[in-house]
């Protein structure tokens, strides 16, 4: 097993200190009044979880938008680069707050896995048959990958495949795993993770178990 205390970052998610766990729908009108207030023309969503076991205690948030992260987890240290996002009123003031005060914020790391878990491999467990809906896994998925636009290329079994992250994939061996592969350089599948514990297919009335796919002889020799 890995030990190591090395933290890795995004540049997304962030930590939000709760006394109490209110509805999400409470913390995300914080949020949406914080935008508003802001007068920005960035365009932001946001995804709430409540932390669960070292999480507890805390809001996991997840923000789409690289230049409000940035001007959130820099706030406290009035570091602020005024260039990198049109802000109309620089009222320093401007802070998702609850009851007048700010919210505790701070930035959502993540540690190294178990050498026996592939760490930018995600997989989707169902109980039964699972139709492969590529595109609607790439739209759950792809906000986690820090760059879901740049064309990618790989081969699988011999074809070329020239896509963006993450890759979606159905398992040859078990029609019942999809895959999802994030870039290998990053966390992106971790704090996807974090986020993402099950997936329902309304259409087909399947939830999909999402945890990080088992390290193979076959994702050993791929990386070498």
């Amino acid at each position: 097993m890995r030990i190591c205390d090395f933290v890795s970052y995004d540049r997304h998610s962030i930590l939000v200190k709760v006394e109490s766990r209110k509805s999400l729908s409470v913390y995300r009108k914080i949020f949406n009044d914080f935008l508003i207030e802001l007068n920005s023309n960035e365009k932001c969503d946001f995804f709430f979880k409540f932390g669960t076991k070292e999480y507890i205690g805390y809001l996991l948030v997840f923000i789409s938008n690289k230049n409000i992260y940035n001007y959130l987890v820099n706030f406290k240290d009035k570091i602020r680069d005024w260039s990198s996002i049109r802000i109309q009123s620089r009222e320093t003031s401007v802070f998702p707050k609850y009851n007048g005060r700010n919210l505790k914020i701070e930035r959502l790391g993540v540690k190294p896995l178990d050498d026996k878990l592939m760490s930018n491999i995600l997989r989707c467990k169902g109980d039964s048959f699972i139709e492969l809906n590529e595109q609607k896994l790439f739209e759950i998925f792809s906000p986690f990958a820090d760059d879901s636009k740049t064309v990618q290329t790989r081969f699988v079994k011999n074809t070329k495949i020239e896509k963006p992250y993450p890759f979606i994939s159905l398992d040859d061996s078990n029609k019942n795993n999809v895959f999802i592969t994030f870039d290998p350089n990053r966390a992106d599948a971790q704090f996807a993770n974090l986020f993402i514990k099950n997936i329902t297919l309304a259409s087909e009335n399947i939830i999909l178990k999402v945890t990080h796919s088992f390290r193979t002889k076959r994702d050993d020799i791929a990386l070498q």
